[in-house]
């Protein structure tokens, strides 16, 4: 266990915050794949609940686990993806696709 820089006493949640770490890159991988098969298919007609909950499972809990830019990049895109209908369709799959490269650079660099 790491030692917490103000206490001297173990850090018991780093392990916790490690898994985190070690898994949020396929985390942002499932969310890339499920906009992928939006694209595939059609975004106009699909349903977006699993890319939404995807997302919003990483905006709600990113920043628990220490990982703040990945949480603010991930409710960012939540936030856009609420609105989606007030912009046009090029529009929304540049912004998407900006947003999800965003957070595959922060995800690799945690």
């Amino acid at each position: 266990m790491t030692e917490t820089l103000n206490t001297g006493k173990p850090d018991k949640f780093q392990p916790l915050r490690d898994a985190y770490g070690a898994a949020l890159p396929g985390r942002i991988t499932k969310i890339c794949d499920a906009w992928a098969r939006l694209e595939d298919v059609g975004a106009e007609t699909v349903d977006w609940r699993e890319l939404k909950c995807l997302v919003h499972t990483i905006a709600g809990s990113a920043g628990t686990f220490g990982f703040h830019a990945v949480g603010d990049k991930a409710r960012e895109l939540e936030d856009f993806m609420s609105g989606l209908e007030q912009y046009p369709k090029d529009e929304r799959k540049a912004e998407i696709e900006r947003h999800l490269a965003a957070l595959r650079l922060l995800a690799e660099q945690s």
